[in-house]
């Protein structure tokens, strides 16, 4: 076999193979053996048929058998001697192939980058001061309050305001004796100024007395979720029953006990607990945010040339991956392709800094000898098998799966990396 490199714009790669006559022989009488030794014919024993008669009516199937055992076995002896690493498939052009001549082919194909590390320690990283400010824990602290809030009747002589609460009947019509198909209901409790109802509605009931009747003549949105009924116009016929209250409760230890966690029994326990809780999310994120300024400087201070094939692949995942979310939200394949045309420049970006980062993450890794061993998946697999509880059984099954175990290699490697950037960086807190 002769095989010769030719390099094409970017990282493309043309290999030019040749593979002599008798390499090719050789080749089809391997698959006409094969044929020969199982083979049958009418007046003569198992694997003795004639190899011109064989020959002759199977030339034809071996063809396709013989050509992928060549292309398959030299192309990969080509890669090693020219110490090609390919990212992606290789694109074959085959020429003719005959039993008696030598046999050629092309293969055209991306490779991986070629890596010089510039820089990757001595950053200046800023580290935010995790904190928790007062407002936070009180707007917490009010949430809870608003969830053991009760519902209460107004007993002034007042009409109902913004905030309060109303008892409705309600029937509604699109036109003279066409009632809003479930559109009426008794009894329904609505919250002035929550905007549950179509526009106007709640607004249409501020200033009305328990006991008052009164007709809304509205419209649905263009946009509303019920297509068949966007836009048109609507009469709601409403009695308000009664006006009600919210009545908040104080924050005391008996309603601390009624939230049930024996831990916290005090209101000042519930204070330093949700204090805790915000302080551990504020130093995920900050932790979170170094992380990410890592990547940002080790992208900007290593370019690489990037395999037009590994961006367009992580574009593909990275759009799928976002497809279900869209289905979710109702949107139709028409404003899905509208979607990916108006943000392909974001996915495309996204998608580079992702193999970007991959790249050097492994060259880092490479060069620092950070690579996770056997051993500590084995071991980040078993912390989280213990973690699991009842669900054990499930991640043991998870990451039984190759493709999952390989992810949580790259995943404990880009950790290792980024702390061992981290750890030669100089970190400036703000």
């Amino acid at each position: 076999m002769k095989s010769s490199l030719e390099s094409s714009n970017g990282l493309k790669r043309t290999l030019k193979i040749e593979i002599e006559p008798a390499a090719v022989l050789a080749a089809f009488e391997i698959e006409f053996q094969k044929i020969q030794k199982n083979l049958v014919l009418p007046g003569f024993r198992k694997g003795k048929a004639p190899m011109d008669q064989i020959r002759a009516m199977y030339r034809s199937r071996v063809i396709n058998d013989v050509v992928d055992n060549l292309v398959n076995k030299n192309y990969f002896e080509a890669l090693k001697e020219h110490k090609l690493h390919p990212v992606s498939m290789p694109q074959i052009d085959l020429n003719e192939i005959t039993e008696d001549k030598g046999f050629s082919f092309t293969a055209t194909l991306e490779v991986k980058p070629e890596i010089k590390l510039s820089k990757y320690k001595g950053f200046e990283l800023k580290k935010e001061v995790a904190k928790v400010e007062e407002e936070k824990v009180q707007n917490i602290i009010s949430q809870i309050l608003d969830s053991k809030a009760e519902k209460v009747p107004v007993f002034e002589d007042r009409p109902a305001q913004e905030k309060d609460f109303v008892d409705i009947n309600f029937e509604g019509f699109l036109g003279p004796n066409q009632p809003l198909p479930n559109g009426a209901a008794n009894n329904f409790i609505l919250e002035l100024g929550s905007n549950s109802f179509i526009p106007g509605f709640e607004e249409g009931l501020i200033g009305t007395k328990a006991g008052g009747q009164k007709t809304l003549d509205l419209s649905f949105p263009e946009d509303y979720q019920a297509t068949e009924i966007a836009g048109k116009n609507v009469s709601f016929k409403v009695t308000v029953n009664k006006i009600l209250k919210k009545l908040v409760p104080e924050l005391d230890d008996k309603l601390v006990e009624s939230l049930g966690d024996p831990r916290v029994k005090t209101a000042e326990a519930l204070k330093e607990e949700i204090k805790t809780d915000l302080l551990r999310s504020e130093e995920e994120r900050t932790v979170k945010a170094m992380q990410e300024e890592v990547l940002k400087s080790l992208i900007e201070s290593n370019p690489i040339e990037l395999p037009e094939t590994l961006v367009n692949q992580q574009k593909e995942g990275l759009k799928q991956n976002s497809q279900q979310s869209l289905v979710a939200q109702g949107f139709s394949e028409e404003e899905m392709k509208e979607y990916y045309t108006k943000w392909d420049e974001d996915f495309t970006k996204n998608a580079k800094d992702i193999i970007h980062v991959s790249l050097l993450m492994d060259a880092i890794a490479e060069t620092e000898n950070l690579r996770p061993l056997e051993k500590d998946i084995d071991s980040k697999i078993q912390m989280m098998i213990a973690q699991a509880g009842p669900n054990a059984h499930k991640v043991k099954e998870y990451y039984s799966d190759i493709n999952k175990k390989d992810s949580l290699y790259y995943k404990l490697m880009e950790d290792n990396v980024i702390s061992f950037v981290i750890e030669n960086s100089k970190i400036i807190e703000a």
